[in-house]
């Protein structure tokens, strides 16, 4: 089982501008205190625009850089068809749901 701490992000149903810094602020704080590992559950998301889209990314780079490992789930269709849409689906590691996240990536 893995050791290092992760966090988990429960945005708001609106992942616009706003609701997107919260979340890109939330995990810029757990980087600066060592944490690593991001789940991004959009199990409660029902919109995603395109500033929400270039904020999800921007957080992709902020994790990579700290050698951080960003991984997304329980995105609805028109989320998973914007992701694709914009070419980037493949850049993400993206789960099922929670539980999926928790059994490969958690449990390895």
């Amino acid at each position: 089982m893995r050791t290092n701490p992760s966090l988990i992000s429960y945005p708001s149903p609106d992942f616009s501008s706003a609701a997107a810094t919260n979340v890109r602020e939330e995990i810029r704080d757990a980087l600066e205190v060592g944490i690593k590992t991001f789940l991004i559950n959009f199990q409660a998301v029902e919109f995603m625009d395109r500033a929400g889209l270039g904020i999800l990314v921007a957080i992709l780079k902020d994790v990579q850089t700290a050698q951080g490992q960003l991984f997304l789930c329980s995105l609805n269709e028109s989320i998973q068809l914007l992701l694709e849409a914009a070419g980037i689906s493949r850049t993400f590691s993206i789960f099922a749901d929670q539980d999926e996240f928790h059994e490969k990536v958690l449990e390895d």
